[in-house]
């Protein structure tokens, strides 16, 4: 199913897959997939409130299927 910006959603992985990673800000945190659960975002207990929104903010801006 492709977008109007030509990309395409890919087939995530049966088993699950896990990265650590640090967003533009400096947040740490790990990232998962897999097809039971989809894709996930796993933060640190004591990452603000006000940080993780931030984040998931500009994932849900960059990421936008359309209507």
């Amino acid at each position: 199913m492709k977008n109007t910006r030509g990309l395409q959603r890919v087939q995530l992985p049966e088993d699950l897959i896990a990265c650590a990673v640090t967003d533009t800000n400096g947040t740490c945190l790990i990232v998962s997939a897999g097809a039971e659960k989809g894709i996930r975002f796993h933060f640190h207990e004591d990452t603000a409130r006000a940080v993780r929104e931030a984040f998931l903010t500009r994932c849900k801006s960059r990421g936008k299927a359309p209507g």
